[in-house]
């Protein structure tokens, strides 16, 4: 998805929300929904580390996900995205 595309979904779903949502940067492509309860977005692990695995080694993308964005999301708050593992 693009985020004009992710951005038109949380609109649709979650009209309610829309200003509540966080969006993680640059991994457009790695969602894969919304959940409630609270509101957030809902990204795929592995298609997160395959958004960033094309600008660096495997390795390093795993690394910099758990370190940097898993992590990261941890510190925004009660609608900070959630990363669950999927199916690839």
């Amino acid at each position: 998805m693009t985020r004009e595309e992710v951005d038109e979904f949380i609109e649709l779903m979650a009209p309610e929300h829309v200003d509540e949502i966080l969006i993680a940067d640059d991994l457009d492509r790695a969602f894969i929904g919304v959940m409630f309860e609270p509101a957030r977005a809902v990204y795929s692990v592995e298609l997160c580390i395959s958004e960033l695995a094309k600008s660096m080694s495997k390795a390093e993308a795993e690394e910099y996900f758990y370190y940097n964005v898993e992590r990261g999301a941890s510190y925004m708050g009660e609608h900070a995205p959630v990363f669950i593992n999927t199916p690839t």
